[in-house]
């Protein structure tokens, strides 16, 4: 099995090269926390100082993707006091929601504690919740623990979406970790995957098969 180069970003654990999908790199982590600064002043009315009267609150009107960049925008403090309790319970009204990117992040808080009390159980869970939702970088480090933890059907069967949302090195590691299990039957069909998207070893793989 193989995985992205880890990158790390203000704090927040970033798989190489599909860093630029989550959001996460500074011109996409500006994006959003500006995203999520317009949700805020939507909130404000007249001359009214508090943004919302109470936390859960917060996503009433907003779109789940909406909601995420809200979260972001309280966690980094960007035009308003930053809160990373309120932020955490924003990302997980925002991932109940299905937005992948909730999920992640409040993942990445949970891993680190990062504004919550650190729980690595709770960190995995909100991984896989974020690949299941759309987030490969999310399938790359919930696969990746599965596997290191013996769950090898676990790790296929994410690292299998990972590859479903074009991540290469995802089909790759299905073919790895089949080839592992003895599940030969498809192997070949998981490295022409990782090959047509450009995995060198999924094509080497694939011509040995």
């Amino acid at each position: 099995m193989k995985l992205a180069p880890i990158i790390i970003v203000g704090g927040v654990i970033i798989a190489g090269l599909v860093a630029w999908k989550m959001g996460l790199l500074p011109d996409s982590a500006n994006k959003a926390i500006d995203q999520g600064r317009a949700a805020v002043e939507e909130k404000i009315s007249g001359d009214e100082a508090a943004v919302v009267d109470t936390p859960k609150s917060d996503c009433d009107t907003l779109t789940p993707d909406a909601c995420y960049n809200l979260g972001e925008t309280y966690r980094y403090g960007n035009g308003v006091e930053a809160d990373k309790a309120r932020a955490a319970r924003i990302f997980e009204t925002a991932c109940n929601g299905g937005a992948s990117g909730g999920c992640k992040a409040l993942a990445d808080m949970y891993d680190t504690g990062d504004g919550v009390e650190q729980n690595g159980g709770l960190a995995l869970s909100y991984y896989s919740k974020a690949c299941s939702t759309g987030d490969f970088t999310g399938c790359e480090i919930a696969g990746g623990r599965e596997y290191s933890a013996g769950n090898i059907d676990e790790s296929t069967r994410l690292f299998a979406i990972g590859c479903d949302l074009g991540a290469a090195i995802h089909c790759y590691n299905v073919g790895e970790n089949n080839t592992q299990l003895g599940k030969m039957t498809d192997v070949k069909e998981w490295y022409k995957k990782g090959c047509d998207l450009g995995d060198s070893e999924s094509c080497d793989r694939l011509s040995s098969q």
